[in-house]
């Protein structure tokens, strides 16, 4: 059977040396001088985020576990008493040394993370390490060994690596500056012709890591800092474990506060302005966990133009969030409401729904969404999986919701424990349904002006549920490699400020997300393997499945402190707070305005009658008479049949009994795909 122990005859077969490889020896001896600013100021030790290493840590003892021999070191692998930290790498025992690139046979040589300006390099290999994938399953194995540990050794890398990023932003001062490594220009990067890396089309230096800001935006010291941290985490992970260069894989992450990016290998890479790593599959899979999600987008005619171009990107934009652990459905509604296919979130429905959104996000006809919205909440009422359900509301204009129609919506959406988030499209917008909808099903309500922010700000959701709840474990994505097409697994953790005035707000702060490609550890070969093995994708899909309680502990009023925190830190995507006023054409006819003295509320239950019976008969004649005079009017105006986005014969389709007219409409587009 498949099983979960692998063969050891399709495996690489790697010659281990007892001491340093003859053709790649350790360096016996490097003058202080070498180390510049690494060196401490009495000249007796190097320095690493303030901590003393010995200056013949890595030189002159041949191979030696210097990271924890004599002494375990901080703050990777020890504590300030020199004991092992629990959590302490694999690598951390391992012996290595450092070596002159120059007189070194070998084909992977890293430079130090931990002194960058010494511009040394250190290499496991010389020291005989193959790596833990050869040594499990490789020829000469003492002890078999479980598929799923290989799992459990990259979360593991993953979770320590996290706990010391942010361990390391604890101690950052405001002030703080850290020299880092671009991308655009990779100035050390090189083609590798005979390598895995060949297929990317890129140069690359496996010896190092970069960081890539965004384009266009000015980087966050303290996320040049992080980034400048996890470059020694990374590369120790790879010099240890990455030991043939036909494996194709990276260490990565995305920081929240400016959207910058870091990377081992370090790459040639200069990407396009709308290239955001928070908005990638990978770092909302980890921040916010499995989640079924339903956009209901607005596609009347006052839509045309623009507006639903920027609904066909947002829906595209948010569909790129998500991965093969959540759900997907999209309505779009006008004087009727189609929806498209539903389901797991792979690549095969993320092609087939951006098809979708060209054929069927069309603008045309009125204003309806009392039944669009009564079918998302049905159908994320049947979704007894993943840890969210989320319902994204965009629309420009208004559709009468009474205050019953409120009380309904939460009722419904109280069962699934839906959070409604709402968009209003355009400065003219009335933004009294959409926001008292967010607002009172525990969302967040956007008011979007007409430009491009919409994707960012309907992408955004995510941060909501990494606001709410401290994940501490690993979700697994897996994903096509976009330039090869290869299959590849990470696994990905958030990491949270946790600075002590942090720790005590009522909500959780996301710093970014880190990951580790599988294939860092496993030739491709044996990866097509392991996607093949039911055991151990039942382990990937268990560990990505936990969820953690939202808003844990907190009671009603600290719950909505911390709401009133999450809105306001999205601020720059659009979010305003619940206590915000609201855009309409009438405000006495507002649902929600029921403390209004003047309230002409049209809602039966809570208005009694809307004529006052002194000339009631007047009022109504008077009604009757504007009524049919508009009509008249409208009737004049649309010479010939009212034409609206036809429906697809295979998907649902609502149409009210009574459908508001509009004269405008628009054809098919020629799109090209986000």
């Amino acid at each position: 059977m498949l099983g979960t122990l692998f063969t050891r005859t399709v495996l690489f077969f790697f010659v281990a040396a007892t001491a340093e490889d003859v053709g790649c020896p350790c360096l016996e001896s490097v003058p202080p001088s070498a180390f510049g600013r690494h060196l401490s100021e009495d000249g007796n030790s190097l320095m690493y985020q303030g901590h003393k290493y010995p200056l013949n840590y890595g030189i002159g003892q041949g191979c030696k576990a210097f990271d924890s021999d004599p002494a375990w070191l901080q703050p990777h692998c020890g504590d300030a008493q020199g004991n092992a930290l629990p959590d302490a790498p694999a690598w951390c025992q391992e012996k290595w040394c450092y070596i002159d690139p120059n007189n070194c046979n070998l084909p992977l040589k890293f430079k130090s993370g931990l002194f960058p300006d010494s511009e040394l390099y250190y290499s496991y290999q010389t020291c005989g390490s193959k790596g833990t994938f050869a040594d499990w399953f490789g020829e000469g194995s003492s002890k078999a060994h479980q598929t799923t540990e290989l799992a459990q050794l990259v979360e593991d890398y993953v979770l320590k690596a996290r706990r010391e990023l942010e361990d390391s932003y604890v101690e950052l001062s405001d002030s703080a500056s850290c020299s880092v490594k671009s991308s655009c220009p990779c100035e050390s990067c090189t083609d590798l012709p005979n390598s895995a890396w060949a297929r990317i089309g890129e140069a690359v230096d496996l010896s190092s890591s970069v960081f890539i800001p965004r384009a266009g935006v000015t980087p966050d010291s303290k996320s040049q800092c992080v980034s400048a941290f996890s470059h020694s985490i990374f590369s120790r992970i790879a010099a240890s474990e990455y030991t043939n260069d036909e494996r194709l894989g990276w260490l990565y992450g995305g920081l929240q506060a400016d959207g910058s990016y870091t990377q081992w290998p370090a790459q040639q890479w200069c990407p396009n302005p709308d290239w955001d790593p928070r908005f990638r599959p990978w770092y909302s899979a980890a921040a916010s966990g499995p989640k079924n999600v339903v956009l209901v987008l607005d596609t009347s005619g006052s839509m045309i133009g623009d507006r639903i171009k920027l609904a066909r990107l947002a829906a595209k934009a948010v569909l790129r969030t998500l991965t093969w652990r959540d759900t997907v459905l999209i309505i779009g509604f006008s004087s009727f409401y189609v929806t498209s296919p539903s389901g797991a979130v792979s690549d095969e429905m993320r092609e087939t729904l951006d098809k979708w959104i060209d054929s069927n996000i069309l603008a045309g006809g009125g204003t309806e969404f009392k039944a669009p919205l009564t079918k998302a909440l049905a159908h994320l009422a049947t979704k007894k999986e993943g840890c969210s359900n989320v319902l994204l509301f965009m629309t420009d204009g208004e559709s009468t919701f009474f205050n019953s129609d409120f009380s309904d919506f939460e009722r419904e959406a109280s069962k699934s424990n839906t959070v409604v988030f709402g968009y209003s499209l355009g400065s003219g917008a009335d933004t009294r349904v959409v926001q008292r909808l967010a607002c009172e099903n525990n969302g967040i309500h956007h008011q979007i002006a007409d430009s491009s922010t919409l994707s960012h700000a309907m992408s955004s959701y995510y941060t909501y549920f990494g606001a709410a709840s401290s994940f501490r474990g690993v979700r697994w994505v897996q994903y096509t490699d976009v330039v090869t097409g290869t299959e590849l697994m990470t696994a990905c953790t958030p990491l949270y400020d946790r600075r002590p005035e942090r720790i005590r707000d009522e909500l959780s702060f996301v710093l970014g997300v880190i990951c580790m490609d599988l294939s860092v550890i496993v030739p491709l070969d044996q990866l097509k393997v392991l996607q093949r093995d039911p055991v151990f994708l039942d382990r990937l899909v268990r560990d990505s499945s936990v969820c953690p309680v939202a808003w844990n502990g907190l009671d009603a009023a600290a719950k909505q402190r911390a709401l009133a925190k999450v809105r306001d830190s999205l601020r720059s995507s659009g979010a305003v707070s619940c206590s915000a006023g609201t855009n309409s054409p009438d405000d006495s006819t507002d649902p929600d305005n029921n403390n209004n003295s003047n309230n002409n509320s049209t809602d039966p239950e809570t208005s009694g009658a809307i004529i006052p019976i002194a000339g009631g008969l007047a009022g109504v004649l008077l009604i009757v008479s504007v009524v049919f005079c508009l009509r008249k009017r409208r009737s004049g105006q649309n010479k010939g049949p009212v034409v609206v986005s036809p429906p697809d014969p295979q998907q649902e389709v609502f149409v009210p009994v009574k459908a508001n007219n509009s004269d405008k409409s628009e054809p098919p587009p020629a799109y090209t795909p986000y």
